[in-house]
């Protein structure tokens, strides 16, 4: 099966850590023609490449890491002469990095978009009223006259 040597081609670059490209890795395996490399999607979004997925990275074992590592945060202590000077919760960042290229892989990310910062937005007291937006945020229905 062509598809499973760009795969494993594919696996071997994420177990080394290294970048990957599927073009790449299509190109230089030589089971497909130039024109299935420079359309990298037709071979990652065939039924077949979606197998190879499920088998060897299931949305299951994704779900089950996801959940290990939210569940299971990292404590970082900061000390300063001997005395502990400050202690917090994380995740630990090559957690979040295998589960995001997990992600990529399985093209998990809506329209290409990745989301790894949080957005603070400020708006005015009259703004918020206006479009009924309540102080937890968790409202945004606009209000009828809008």
């Amino acid at each position: 099966m062509r598809q499973k040597v760009v795969f494993n081609r594919v696996a071997d670059k994420v177990r080394k850590g290294e970048k990957i490209s599927i073009s790449k890795e299509i190109r230089e395996s030589g089971v497909y023609s130039p024109t299935v490399a420079q359309k990298p999607q037709k071979l990652t979004r065939s039924k077949g490449w979606e197998e190879l997925l499920e088998k060897y990275l299931p949305d299951s074992h994704l779900g089950k890491k996801h959940r290990e590592f939210l569940d299971t945060p990292r404590i970082v202590r900061t000390y300063k002469k001997g005395d502990l000077e400050t202690e917090i919760e994380e995740t630990d960042p090559s957690a979040v990095k295998a589960l995001d290229l997990a992600y990529k892989i399985k093209n998990k990310y809506k329209d290409g978009v990745q989301i790894d910062k949080a957005v603070i937005v400020q708006i005015s007291k009259e703004a918020a009223e206006k479009y009924a937006v309540k102080p937890n945020g968790t409202d945004l229905t606009p209000s009828p006259d809008r």
